[in-house]
């Protein structure tokens, strides 16, 4: 094998790897639209050109010694935190709860006019099913509106519910919320009595961070309930759930 070859093939890892993430970067972009999370993948791309740049021209020989051990152990730390937050994130993916909870917590998600996207979808039929099962469970209903949008999240899941049968007497709409804190903060205020066992369903990848936001806000009593998501949107939600929980344990 010729010296240079593990640099060559290094090299076209690099390129595959940045071509993938500017793709699939587009590919978020059509589907979502509203939403500026897809430059997180043309970010990544960009990352991985300018590794294959850094390959190519051996920059790191070049530099100082104690600048590229810094460089090296950035990136080092930077993998270690970010596998760290996904074992998180994986282990509550079969989260349930168990039966006769007091209440359900639907949180809110993206809607498609009058209709629920997906991933709301996942969770309201998860909620459903579980609300089937347990006859005397209260479902909270919690997502406001969008700029863009002319229904809120928690009418669209409300009218959902109720066509799949679900009596009025046993949902709460909040209305008002717009991201994840403001659901748990504000689905909180209709929780009576204080410790009441409460499940919070969400998709898999976001039930870490959502049991963490409610433990935070005072509920001890809680429980994840872990609804299925969109599979081609796997990754890009692993990534932004590692993102939110970094900003959410440095604020």
């Amino acid at each position: 094998m010729k010296k240079d070859t593990p640099k060559k093939i290094r090299g076209i890892i690099y390129i595959i790897m940045a071509v993938l993430n500017i793709a699939y970067g587009i590919v978020v972009r059509a589907v979502h639209s509203e939403h500026i999370s897809f430059m997180l993948w043309i970010g990544i791309g960009i990352f991985f050109i300018i590794a294959y740049l850094f390959c190519r021209f051996d920059v790191l020989k070049r530099l100082p010694k104690v600048i590229s051990i810094i460089i090296i152990a950035v990136l080092i730390i930077g993998l270690v935190l970010f596998a760290v937050a996904e074992i998180n994130v994986v282990s509550h993916f079969g989260d349930k709860a168990p039966e006769g909870l007091d209440y359900v917590i639907v949180l809110g998600a993206g809607i498609d006019g009058h209709e629920p996207s997906p991933s709301l979808k996942y969770r309201l039929d998860a909620a459903y099913d579980y609300l089937k099962g347990n006859p005397d469970t209260v479902c909270i209903l919690t997502g406001g509106r969008g700029d863009d949008e002319e229904y809120s999240e928690a009418e669209v899941m409300y009218d959902y519910m109720a066509a799949k049968g679900i009596e009025d007497s046993r949902m709460i709409v909040e209305d008002k919320a717009l991201d994840t804190i403001e659901n748990i903060r504000n689905s909180k205020e209709y929780i009576v009595p204080e410790g009441s066992s409460v499940g919070i369903v969400t998709n898999n990848y976001h039930v870490f961070r959502a049991l963490r936001i409610a433990e935070k806000h005072g509920l001890k009593n809680v429980y994840g309930m872990a609804a299925d998501a969109p599979a081609a949107f796997v990754p890009h939600n692993m990534v932004k759930e590692a993102i939110s929980l970094a900003a959410m344990y440095v604020s």
